[in-house]
This record gives structure tokens, sequence and C-alpha cells, in this order.
């Protein structure tokens, strides 16, 4: 017996080694010349020199650095690569007076997945004109990532790469866009989207009072949300609005006027949390604005531009929730618009907007919210979030559109033709609603990516996040995806899934209504080669399928007897566009073997030379559901054997 598992033991690390990569393999290059040639850097400076260097394949994705002019022209480039000692924060920068305009582009744990670059840094007088830097990646203890070092139009020379890396368990003070300060990690107030001091904690320093003057040119922050009006029940749908109250906290004015599209649309939606998911129950279509009033809400320095049809520098401007539900509008304008006709990304839509001057039944465009989903002997222990979002075109042209958004607590009260609700908390400006599931269950892995050119040259910005929570047998794998502002929206989510079999999937998302054109068809799941996939028609198919849009939440859900482990969730585009399909989000996925007796055969308690006998015995039965079959592909072969040699000994 030991010496048939010695055989199949050699003949697996045999197999390993051969399928490996060796980086020393490429025998007869100059080091470094290629990725699998490349030198190890170290945190620090790292020399290289490009100048003896020769062009890889491929090409980088510039996509993934847009506005940064990349501009790599087949050049000759150099490889280094690093293994991240610690989880934190890295930078990589080519900051040198002595160095070249240089390039740089950054693979994670293969040379061929890129997943950053760089061609011009921040101006910094210590630095060449132009350097290249990457700064505060979020790095994994262990992992390997490769840097390629290029040059502008295809430059060469010698430079230094200088790596810093502060760790992940490091806590320091962070900044939030509120002025209030925690205590965090570097991701975690990465995730509130504050500003982190690795040096400082809160009780050390005063963080600012308040938005004003944060932000380069346009810039709108929904700072809060105030009052509910609530009208009225049809069917089971009862009708809200909310009313929105807004800052200018950039440094530039921005049109507001009715009668062109250079004005702001605004959307309202309302979201539901248990002790298991959020998900969203309710979104209206869009209300036009029709231009701004001078009022100094936040006391951020008014400069009043004697104009009502712009928003000043630090100016506010209130809407109510009377106005932000007017269906048809004043003379006829700034109602309520099909939310079809935004592209989020640009800030662009169509004017005169569709169904202009229309009104309905009571709650005709409005946020509808389902009656039901308020009851709360229906849904016990619910929280509940109004959030509004603004999309206007200087805002999100400026590349400021991720933070017109802002969410606030609500409850269900008394049922007077409708639930009514009131507030119970603050606004939480500059961020949606999603991260109150992070707020209230701190287990909740966050990842924010961005959409290079998702509309033009303009960046989209969506949040995914997930929860893993122990079920009756294995695993609950809980998904949220919620797109900000991306006009090529979500068709399909990819998990991986290697082994066993998901149960109990889950989809839901809020319905369109009032006569938009997307399909509300649920989504539909596959498994299939390792993936659990859950998707709607692609685009090619129906160009109105039921897709993830900008302002909306996805949610899909599913047991699985597989543990959680770090990996990468596949998140395919629907609209086509520049870049890859497939946009790959690292989080929490089913991984590793499923519970760890499933190796004891013979359920006797302990992995043990009876289960291997059992093993042998069956070797070569094509099964389905036996015993022996350990990893659930329906033969009972070496791999099987495998497990259970790796999981040899008492079952805990």
């Amino acid at each position: 017996m030991r010496n048939l598992v010695a055989t199949i033991l050699s003949l697996n690390a045999a197999y390993i080694v051969a399928a490996g990569n060796d980086k020393n393999s490429n025998v007869g290059t100059i080091p470094g010349d290629e990725c699998s040639t490349a030198l190890e850097a170290v945190e620090g400076a790292n020399p290289f020199d490009t100048t003896i260097m020769t062009p890889s394949d491929p090409q980088p994705d510039d996509s993934m650095c847009a506005h940064n002019y990349l501009d790599w022209a087949n050049s000759s480039d150099a490889w280094l690569y690093w293994v991240a000692p610690s989880g934190g924060a890295a930078t990589f920068t080519t900051c040198d007076p002595d160095s070249y305009d240089t390039s740089m582009v950054l693979y994670e744990g293969s040379c061929d997945k890129q997943v950053a670059c760089n061609g011009d840094g921040d101006e910094d007088v210590a630095c060449q004109s132009w350097h290249s830097e990457i700064v505060d990646y979020a790095v994994t203890a262990g992992e390997t990532y490769y840097i390629r070092m290029g040059g502008w139009e295809a430059a060469s020379g010698t430079g230094t790469l200088t790596i810093t890396l502060i760790g992940g368990d490091v806590i320091g003070a962070c900044c939030t866009d509120d002025g209030s300060c925690m205590d965090s990690t570097f991701n975690q107030c990465q995730n509130a989207g504050g500003s982190w001091s690795s040096t400082d904690l809160c009780a050390d320093i005063d963080c600012p009072a308040s938005y004003c003057n944060s932000s380069i040119g346009a810039d709108i922050l929904v700072g809060d949300l105030q009052e509910i009006q609530k009208y009225g029940i049809v069917g089971d749908i009862t009708a809200y609005s909310v009313g929105t109250h807004v800052v200018n906290v950039g440094d530039e004015e921005m049109p507001w006027a009715a009668q062109t599209n250079q004005h702001p649309v605004i959307a309202q939606h309302m979201y539901r949390m248990t002790n298991k998911r959020i998900e969203q129950i309710g979104i209206s279509w869009v209300k036009h604005g029709f231009g701004s009033l001078a009022w100094d809400l936040f006391n951020c320095g008014c400069v009043d531009p004697a104009d009502p049809e712009v928003i000043g520098v630090g100016c506010s401007d209130p809407y109510t929730a009377g106005l932000n539900g007017d269906q048809a509008g004043w003379r006829g304008i700034a109602g309520l618009g099909p939310r079809s006709e935004v592209d989020a990304t640009l800030g662009m839509f169509s004017f005169p907007y569709g169904s202009q001057g229309k009104s309905g039944n009571a709650i005709y465009k409005r946020l509808q919210v389902k009656t039901s989903d308020l009851d709360p002997t229906l849904n016990p222990n619910a929280q509940y979030f109004v959030e509004a979002q603004y999309v206007t075109p200087h805002d999100a042209q400026a590349g400021n559109g991720a933070n017109s958004v802002a969410h606030r607590p609500v409850e269900p009260t008394t049922f007077n033709n409708g639930w009514n609700l009131q507030f119970i908390g603050d606004t939480v400006p500059g961020l949606p609603a999603i991260y109150a599931w992070q707020a209230a269950f701190p287990d909740v892995e966050l990842s924010i990516f961005d959409i290079p050119f998702d509309s033009e040259w303009y960046t989209g910005t969506m949040v995914l996040a997930c929860r893993v929570t122990e079920a009756d047998e294995g695993w609950h794998y809980e998904y949220a995806l919620h797109n900000i502002n991306s006009n090529r929206g979500v068709g399909a989510i990819h998990v991986p899934h290697q082994s066993g079999s998901a149960s109990n999937t889950y989809f839901h998302k809020a319905q369109s209504h009032s006569g938009e054109p997307y399909s509300n068809t649920p989504w539909s799941f596959e498994l299939v080669d390792g993936v659990l996939s859950a998707a709607t028609e692609p685009w090619s198919v129906d160009v109105n399928a039921n897709a993830l849009r900008w302002g909306t939440m996805v949610n899909i859900a599913f047991d699985s007897p597989l543990p959680p482990q770090t990996g990468e969730v596949g998140i395919e585009l629907f609209l086509p566009g520049e870049g890859a399909p497939i946009r790959q989000v690292t989080t929490l996925i089913p991984g590793g073997d499923a519970v760890e007796c499933d190796a004891d055969v013979s359920g006797d308690g302990e992995v043990n030379v009876t289960d291997l006998l059992a093993i042998i015995a069956a070797w070569g039965i094509d099964c389905d559901g036996c015993s022996e079959d350990v990893n659930n592909d329906a033969n009972v072969n070496v791999a099987d054997l495998l497990i259970v040699i790796g999981n040899w000994g008492p079952c805990e």
C-alpha cells in the first residue's frame, strides 16, 4: 500500500513540475527582458535599464489608465516581479530626477493578468518631468506582482522602481467626507471613501469639518435627504418621493438650466436590509432640474453667480419632495423623465425628454415600492434606506460622478393608504446604500472598481459586496452588485465553483415600470465548467434585456458545500465597448475542498486506510453521488485518492 501511495504521489508531483512555470526556463534571453525572466524586486529602490531590452508581447491594455497617456508604442520593456510580504497598500513609482519619461504596467499573479497601468504620475519637483506611478494598490500577502517598465512613445533609458508598502493591519486615522474620523486600516478607509493617514490616530488630528472646497472641477455632492412624501397605493404598490439638498464642493460653477440638457437629473431608490442581504426594492424615473438657488446650507461660503441657471462654487440647492415627485413638471418641463434616456457615465440625456408633460395615477413614474416589502410583520427586524442620486454632465465629465449620491435610514410606522415612512438616522453623503450593509455587518467584503472607457473617454464605477455565512450543509454566498454610474451596465456575473453543486439559487432586482422599455425577466443560473453564472439575455439578443443599469442593484445568492476563499468574480458588461468585456473583481468565492470529512468515505470519523481501500475497490467506476467519488466528478480515480491522502487523520 505504501508503495502504491508513494508511486501516485511521485507521479502527481512530476505532473505539477512539468506543468509549472519556471522563471529560469527561458534560457538565452537577457534577464528581465521577458516576464519569464523577470528580475526580483524588493521594497525600496530597484534599478532597471530598458536600453538593453526588446519589446514584449502583447501590448498593454491602456483602457486601464484612461487619461494617463501610456502611449506604449511597442516600447522596449524591462520586467520585475515582487512578492508582497503582507497585505496592504503598495505604491510603485519611477520618481527619479535622473531617469526618462517612463510608462508602467502592473500584473497580478501571472504575466497576462493586467490590473493597473500609468504613464503620468502627479507632478513632483523631486522627480523627472514625467514619471509613472501606481499609488495605494491593495495587495495580497504572498501574491506575486509583475511590473513592466517601458516608456512614452517607446522611449528607453535607465531608471529606478521604488516600491513601498503600508501593511494591511496598520491602524491609522481615516477622515470621511462628513468630517468624522475613524481609526481603521487602509483598506477599510478606502472602502469608506475616506482619506487615510498611517502616522496619526483620530485622537491626534482634526478632520475637515465639511465637504467644502474638497474637489477639483465640477463636483456635486448630495449632502442631505430631507422630507418624505407619500402619494398613495395602486394595487400592492405605494409611491414616495424624497427631498434633496446638494452642494457644489468643486471649484467650478456649472449649468443648472431647465431648457437644455445642461441640468441635473435626480433618481430615487429604496433598499431593504435583513440579517442575510441588502436589496433594492424600489426605483423612480428621473426628476429633471430647472434652476438653482444660491443658498449656503452647508456653510461653504456660497459664491453667488447671480444666475438662476448656474450653481455657484460652495452654493447649495434644495429640492423638496414635492418637486422631486412632480410627474408633469413646471410648465411642461422639469418633470419625471425616463431613466433609459440617461447616460450616467457622461451625465448626458435626451432633451426634450420622453413623456414630457405627461402624468398618470398616484404611482406613475414615482419611487415605487411593494407595500408587502415594507410590512413589519412580513419583514421582521428589517432595516430600510432611501437614496437619491444626481447625474449632471459637468460633474460626470470631471470624473466626479461616483459621489453624487447619498442614503439615509428610514422605518415604516403606521399604515394609512400605504406605509408612512420616517427618518431614523442621519444622511450618509457621497455613498450609495450598499455601504450600509458593511456598516451593519463588518464581515461584508466590499470591492469598488472602475470601468475605463465606459462611455467614450469617461469612466464608470461599480461596487461589489459579498457576505458568506454558514448554512445547514456548507456555506451561504450572498453577492450584491451596485452600478453607480456605468452606462455599459452588467449582463452576467460569473462565480468560480470548481466542484460539487450549488443549490438554493436566488435572484433579485428592482423592477422597471411606467413604460420604461426594459425587461423584468429574472436572470437564469447555470453551472458549467467550474463556473456558476447568473445572466440575462445578451445585448446581441435583446437590447432591452434585464441588465444591471446605472443607479440599480442586483442580488444573486446560493448555497455551496465549498468553504470561502479569496478569488475573482467575473463581471460581464452588457453593452459592447472598448476593453475586456469581463472585469475580474477580487472577493470571496467558493473554493478548496468541500467539508474536510467528505474524504471520510467510510464515515467512521477518521480519514485512514479504510477510506483508501474503499477508493481502490471502487476504482474506475462511473458513479454519481457515491461516497467514493469524493470530488463529485462522477468518476472514482486518482483525484479522489489524492483528496483522501491530503486529508489524512481524524475529522475535525
